[in-house]
């Protein structure tokens, strides 16, 4: 029974794979894999999308916020996603970034995750990005402030976070 699962386990309570570095839901301390957290939002996202094309007289109905399932409790992807360090690095790992911009490691360690892969599956880009290579962002976990990935050293992305942002550049 799901309720009886232990918050702390190893086990990944969907695939019931050893989890070596789980993703920790942000709103109820329950922890699953990676990849198990993206698909189960990504399934409540596709949803979302199918009941936005029923209702023809709404313009836009937001992203359902997936629930937790042990205990039904909404969470937010992107914080669960990428709340650690070593989850925003490993946000990097299906991008193609140019040999003169941060590395990957600076990024994350300052707040930043790749967000092309995650606006593809989870928000509603302009059609347009669709057809062509998507423009490469990185966002911020806390402040949600985006960049484009440019050549600039990491202390210029610094200066772009909001100033109530912990990552934010210390002055």
């Amino acid at each position: 029974m799901a309720s009886t699962r232990k918050k702390n386990s190893d086990q990944c309570g969907l695939c019931l794979y050893t989890t070596f570095h789980p993703v920790t839901l942000n709103q109820c301390d329950h922890h699953f894999c990676y990849e198990c957290v993206w698909q189960l939002a990504k399934r409540e996202f596709q949803r979302s999308m199918t009941q936005r094309e029923d209702d023809d007289d709404e313009l836009w109905i937001p992203l359902l916020q997936p629930s937790c399932p042990y205990c039904d409790e909404p969470f937010d992807v992107a914080e669960s996603l990428f709340g650690t360090s070593y989850h925003r690095m490993r946000s990097f790992t299906t991008a193609t970034l140019t040999i003169d911009c941060p590395d990957p490691k600076d990024f994350a360690d300052n707040g930043w995750y790749c967000a092309t892969d995650f606006r593809m599956d989870f928000e509603n880009p302009e059609p347009l990005e669709y057809l062509g290579t998507p423009q490469m962002i990185v966002r911020c976990v806390e402040c949600k402030v985006e960049q484009s990935i440019q050549n600039m050293s990491i202390s210029i992305y610094q200066q772009r976070h909001c100033t109530y942002c912990s990552f934010s550049k210390q002055n």
